[in-house]
């Protein structure tokens, strides 16, 4: 059995996987499973792959390393890939790591000797946003505990995505995945849900990821209808997290902050929608629609999002007609 499975999404990245994979197979721990979704990428990114497996051939044997490629039945998006992986891992540990993105060459090494030193359900560790040339560095726990670190992520205080946090792979069995094409706010639909259950978690206090602002992705997608289907992604996932709990022994400020990120969500859609004009303020009023009419978003929730919406919304009339 492999100490770590590290499953990889392709998609549309054809200018970035060969930085990826090479950082992956720089890796120094021995015993890894790569495990490549091929989400049938319309690009070159496949054969760059294949062309990187044949040259690293002898390291891969050397280290005693598993290379799987899967391929996804249609393009189901990373939510999707991911839990494909998954099914496919056999490792005592599971890393996702981004295909656009890289990793330090000690990094699964330096996560997996502390998890399996002390037993741990997850290993964090601080991480590096590179955009435009910049490279801004954060810290990936501040919490002392594993109870306090769920804490901390549900309150935004630090990151819920997925690719700074190795899991032991037991974890995933006890959570209900995002539905397929749900991918904007996957990351934290399944990261607080592996949270809740943690009880020993480490921390190492070193940037070993480095996030690549990808400005073909998905989440910078700036048109109407990409905005507007990003929300309905962010509210599906939600509304999944606030299924989840509804009945676990959690408290009423925890249920609040899961709420709250409804109107964290529309904050941000807001911000990209108010200059579209009168297309914007008509999905505006349908996703406020969606929201009060939800059977899962409690009446906190709600007020948080018509607060969040009065706001933005009077600042926008004053601005428009009041200059």
């Amino acid at each position: 059995m492999s100490k770590v499975s590290i499953i990889v999404p392709i998609y549309n990245v054809e200018k970035f996987i060969e930085r990826c994979v090479r950082c992956l197979f720089s890796q120094t721990l021995n015993d890894i499973e790569f495990i490549f979704v091929n989400d049938r990428t319309p690009d070159d990114s496949m054969s760059i792959l294949s062309r990187l497996i044949d040259e690293y051939d002898q390291r891969i044997h050397e280290k005693r390393w598993e290379v799987r490629i899967d391929s996804m039945p249609t393009n189901s998006g990373q939510a999707a890939v991911r839990r494909h992986g998954l099914q496919l891992a056999s490792g005592d540990y599971v890393y996702h790591c981004d295909s656009d993105d890289w990793i330090e060459k000690d990094m699964i090494s330096e996560m997996w000797n502390l998890a399996n030193q002390d037993d741990l359900d997850v290993v964090v560790c601080d991480f590096a946003h590179v955009k435009d040339g910049e490279t801004v560095y954060y810290k990936g726990m501040k919490a002392l505990d594993a109870k306090d670190f769920f804490k901390e992520v549900l309150s935004g205080q630090s990151s819920w995505a997925v690719w700074n946090k190795l899991f032991k792979r037991s974890l995933y069995d006890n959570i209900i995945f995002p539905q397929k094409g749900m991918n904007m706010g996957e990351d934290m639909a399944i990261v607080v849900q592996l949270l809740y259950n943690c009880k020993r978690v480490g921390y190492i206090n070193k940037a070993l990821y480095n996030y690549w602002n990808n400005v073909e992705s998905i989440t910078n997608q700036k048109t109407v209808w990409a905005i507007y289907n990003n929300f309905i992604q962010w509210y599906s996932n939600i509304c999944l997290l606030l299924s989840n709990f509804k009945n676990r022994d959690i408290d009423e400020k925890t249920k609040d902050q899961l709420n709250f990120w409804v109107a964290y969500a529309i904050n941000d859609v807001y911000m990209s929608l108010v200059n579209t004009g009168h297309a914007g303020y008509s999905i505006l009023f349908r996703l406020t629609q969606k929201v009060l009419n939800s059977p899962y978003i409690s009446w906190y929730g709600k007020k948080q999002y018509l607060i969040c919406m009065n706001r933005r919304f009077l600042t926008s009339l004053r601005c428009r007609f009041f200059r």
